[in-house]
């Protein structure tokens, strides 16, 4: 099972860190690796929005919401529910994706129903794999 950690990221770091997927990965990890830290935590706090419970049909057992992270959990290398991405849909937040146990991460944008994974030893979209997959 992959899980994905989704966070909702301020319109200003998205626009500065837009090309700096990697920079933005790495503090997530540190960040998910050792929460306490107050220096992190402060940091997290400014660059993700709060998750609004109540925008999520939290009847879908995969989907997991704390204050600022969404966890979701799949047997699909990619999340595929159509449901969950209309959900996002509507928040009209930049949403940054973290999967750590394939080592991929990048920007989701439900909008456009597109994903663009990077990893750390190379970036590579897989949007055409993705749309081919849902038409």
């Amino acid at each position: 099972m992959i899980r994905y950690h989704i966070f909702l990221v301020e319109d200003d770091v998205y626009f500065d860190f837009f090309y700096k997927t990697d920079l933005l990965n790495y503090f997530f990890t540190n960040y998910m690796e050792k929460p306490s830290r107050e220096d992190l935590k402060k940091q997290f706090n400014y660059i993700t929005c709060p998750i609004p419970h109540e925008e999520f049909d939290q009847t879908k057992q995969n989907v997991y919401l704390s204050e600022r992270i969404i966890t979701v959990f799949s047997n699909q290398p990619l999340i595929m529910d159509n449901h969950f991405l209309t959900q996002l849909e509507k928040l009209d937040r930049h949403c940054f994706i973290v999967d750590h146990s394939n080592n991929k991460y990048g920007w989701l944008t439900p909008k456009k129903n597109q994903l663009n994974w990077s990893n750390t030893a190379k970036h590579f979209a897989i949007n055409q794999l993705y749309n081919q997959s849902i038409n």
